[in-house]
């Protein structure tokens, strides 16, 4: 979707309006990846534009059920490791 004045308007930028609005969560605790363009991407770039910056061996996936098992693959592929959790939430 595109922003007043026909700038992209990110699923980040989205979410995290939704998290600060709907749940007071304060904008300095989120980081948002506004480069990729998929599943993939949002774990390249959660990787190399947060996590080794700042020395981040691990990170927390949030998502829906429906897209866990494609956000799972696509995290252990490029962070290399298995994802812990359940899987259900």
């Amino acid at each position: 979707p595109l922003q007043k004045g026909g700038f992209i308007y990110h699923e980040s930028t989205m979410m995290a309006e939704y998290l600060i609005d709907e749940h007071d969560v304060h904008p300095a605790k989120i980081l948002k990846d506004t480069s990729s363009m998929d599943t993939i991407g949002n774990a390249y770039f959660t990787r190399y534009v947060h996590a080794v910056p700042r020395g981040w061996k691990n990170v927390e996936v949030v998502t829906s059920k429906f897209h866990m098992r494609r956000v799972k693959a696509a995290f252990e592929w490029v962070w290399g490791m298995p994802l812990k959790g359940n899987g259900d939430t």
